[in-house]
């Protein structure tokens, strides 16, 4: 064999091997910075509404002042807010935020399809008087066909009156309330599940409401493919508290007509609480 046909078949080789090894590396690169939005969730989870104090959340701010791509500590007064962002190596990160409508250009639907795919994941601590108010932690993937897959909970001291109004409408109990919706956002358009649950909720509800499948965001396996359960395979547990709500309205359709009265007038009568 020549060496010019030798050298013809070695140079597709060799471009297929780097192909391979580029590929595998950005595939660890993206599991690597999931393990850290898991990692983040794991930390604010840990957090009490109601319970916590000021301390713990300055805990948090200061483990994450250098691991966060931005973090915001503010107070004003007797109020503060912490805020955590992070996101994987293909979202574009600037000094004040994460530009999610500015993914960068090796984005593409192969990447996406492997499992190498924009991710981000947001926290933000609430704290009055002292004492951790509200814990908020969403996170968001884009699936291969293009579309944002949000999952997001909601731990808090109290629920405000809007939500009071929900449980009434949903027929849950008080202290627990899931949702899913579309994200009609220019930069985030996709499909929303998510939970809000007091200090009073049970540890199940705690448990389920805090459950994210972050393995869909790199497994090659899709969990995006059925475009009906929209951002249900992300958050599997509030989906069937979500599935099991509709049932219950559709098989008794004249009890939720009653609950759904009691949400209106609620909502209509601002002072009730």
């Amino acid at each position: 064999m020549n060496f010019r046909l030798k050298l013809a078949i070695a140079i597709p080789v060799l471009a297929i091997i780097i192909a391979v090894i580029a590929l595998v590396v950005m595939w660890s690169l993206a599991r690597y910075q999931q393990a850290k939005f898991e990692d983040l969730s794991t930390r604010v989870s840990a957090l009490r509404a109601g319970e916590s104090t000021l301390a713990d959340a300055e805990a948090l701010y200061r483990f994450y002042k250098s691991r966060a791509t931005i973090d915001e500590w503010k107070c004003d007064g007797e109020s503060c807010k912490l805020r955590i962002e992070l996101a994987n190596f293909l979202v574009n990160c600037f000094p004040d935020k994460i530009m999610v409508e500015d993914t960068l250009r090796i984005n593409t639907h192969f990447l996406r399809r492997l499992g190498i795919r924009p991710a981000i994941a947001i926290s933000e601590v609430f704290v009055s008087n002292g004492k951790v108010k509200q814990v908020d932690f969403s996170t968001t993937y884009e699936s291969p066909i293009g579309f944002w897959v949000w999952g997001a909970w909601h731990a808090m001291d109290e629920f405000d009156h809007a939500l009071k109004c929900q449980s009434l409408k949903l027929q849950r109990n008080s202290n627990y309330v899931v949702q899913s919706f579309p994200n009609g956002s220019d930069s985030f358009h996709g499909r929303v599940v998510t939970a809000f649950f007091q200090t009073q909720a049970s540890p199940d509800e705690k448990n389920r409401s805090q459950y994210i499948k972050f393995g869909c965001m790199t497994s090659p396996f899709d969990c995006t493919k059925n475009l009906s359960l929209g951002a249900g395979p992300f958050m599997p547990l509030v989906y069937q508290d979500i599935l099991a709500e509709k049932a219950i309205r559709d098989a008794k359709p004249q009890e939720y007509s009653t609950a759904y009265k009691a949400y209106e007038d609620c909502v209509y009568e601002p002072g009730l609480r």
